[in-house]
């Protein structure tokens, strides 16, 4: 019955809606000053006359006496209409229709305008000609972008993402003015943040069971950066580990995910052996940028080195002799390499002080950080060093400090990476690196009632994870 009356409401009125590209669209009504022909308010009072007529013809009556053999359970439908003393109320409301599309590679301001539905020759030369307008045709394809048109196409406002800041996404906002006029300007708007409780199981690598599972690459990284003093993800995985993973999802104002936040809390059992984490923020600081990761009972799961300060894809070389591959003969491999992409970032392996940072013979671009105590790092055959690097430069731990290559004696890209103790190289993969301080005992028992919250979701993710299963 309601679908009838609509159809004949919009019969009546002859509306026009606009060809649609976009599988979103939404009705709204809102004020405005456009005037109306009589023409047009007459159509309006019929349609309001025929609207009521439909309401008596189909019988609607909220006062209608119950009968006896009637149903007792009913399916109530509410529709509120708005209160009509007058057909000619409806000329203070015009239908806007809300497109959004995602920009096609290759796409113009023409081609783009036309699948919003946009049909305004004034709003396409102001995108072209205003300063912070013309920012729309800089935005990358795949991203989304909204806009609100009216019966006529005029466009009414547009939104688009400029680009994703850190807590927060830059937005380019459009609108009509009261006036008529069109008034661009940038803003920055904070995301909301939605929690997400995932789960996968290995059968070949990390990677390729998180994108089964639909968890973004971000969130697998810093699964590697948390757990990559325990497990060697590129050999010690097994067919059959599994994980649950918390993680934080940041959405723009409209709904559409802008991008993964944090991890919050991981599981991961990997050959039997169970490994959990759980991001504690930093009481002290007011921003809730600063934290780290603790097991569930508090101790800390940073190390004061990283064994693999970048992703790679395999181990060329061990520690220990070898042949060497340029020169041919048999000497003593002070590091390991890992093999990696041309231009992967190097981070550093601990907090310290940079001692060099130069080109040094077969090495090429180098990097050497001198620790606290009796330990240094060395980094070599970078393509690039990183921004900033210079030699009295403090670092942090996990800083970006150059980007693989194959400067010096190398023949593919790689890594090459040293830890030096009193002066003297060990290797890298097996050496007992310390942890860090764990939770303050001052601290202690709000982390325990945070801890205990993570570590319930996880088990619920865990169960999921086996019902699905099953």
């Amino acid at each position: 019955m309601l679908n009838l009356m609509k159809q004949l409401l919009y019969k009546v009125l002859k509306l026009q809606q606009p060809k649609m590209s976009s599988s979103f669209l939404y009705l709204s009504f809102s004020d405005s000053s456009r005037r109306f022909t009589p023409l047009r308010r007459a159509r309006i009072a019929l349609a309001a006359v025929l609207l009521g007529a439909g309401v008596a013809a189909f019988g609607i009556a909220p006062f209608a006496p119950d009968i006896e053999d009637q149903p007792k359970t009913r399916i109530t439908e509410s529709l509120q209409l708005p209160l009509l003393t007058n057909a000619a109320d409806l000329s203070a409301q015009d239908q806007n229709f809300i497109h959004e599309v995602r920009i096609a590679k290759g796409d113009s301001l023409s081609s783009l305008t036309k699948r919003l539905g946009v049909n305004d020759a004034e709003a396409l030369g102001f995108i072209r000609n205003d300063s912070a307008a013309k920012k729309l045709l800089a935005v990358k394809a795949g991203k989304s972008v909204t806009a609100a048109i009216d019966e006529e196409g005029e466009l009414q406002w547009l939104r688009a993402l400029l680009s994703p800041e850190e807590s927060a996404a830059r937005m380019l906002h459009i609108d009509r003015l009261p006036d008529g006029t069109l008034k661009a300007q940038e803003m920055i708007q904070p995301y909301e943040r939605r929690v997400i409780l995932n789960s996968g199981v290995i059968q070949s690598s990390l990677f390729g069971a998180t994108d089964a599972a639909g968890i973004p690459e971000g969130i697998t990284t810093q699964m590697i950066d948390v757990l990559a003093s325990d497990i060697d993800f590129y050999n010690d995985l097994r067919k059959g580990d599994r994980f649950q993973v918390i993680y934080e999802q940041l959405l723009l104002p409209s709904g559409e995910i802008a991008r993964a936040g944090r991890l919050l809390a991981l599981e991961f059992v990997n050959g039997g052996h169970k490994y959990q984490a759980v991001w504690y923020p930093d009481q002290s600081d007011a921003t809730g940028k600063k934290g780290a990761f603790y097991t569930f009972d508090g101790k800390s799961l940073k190390k004061a080195f990283l064994r693999t300060p970048v992703e790679f894809t395999r181990i060329s070389s061990g520690f220990g002799t070898r042949t060497h591959p340029i020169l041919g003969y048999t000497r003593q491999h002070a590091g390991v390499d890992f093999a990696a992409p041309h231009g992967t970032g190097i981070r550093a392996a601990s907090d310290g002080v940079i001692e060099f940072a130069g080109v040094q013979r077969g090495y090429g671009n180098v990097v050497i950080i001198k620790h606290q105590g009796v330990y240094s790092t060395l980094y070599a055959h970078m393509s690039a060093f990183g921004s900033g690097v210079r030699k009295g430069a403090k670092v942090n731990q996990g800083d970006i400090i150059g980007y693989v290559g194959s400067t010096g004696w190398a023949t593919g890209p790689h890594l090459h990476y040293e830890i030096h103790v009193n002066n003297e190289p060990v290797n890298p993969q097996t050496i007992a690196l310390p942890d860090a301080q764990p939770i303050a005992p001052s601290q202690l028992a709000s982390f325990r009632q945070y801890a205990s919250d993570m570590q319930r979701r996880i088990g619920l993710a865990a169960e999921v994870s086996i019902a699905r299963a099953e």
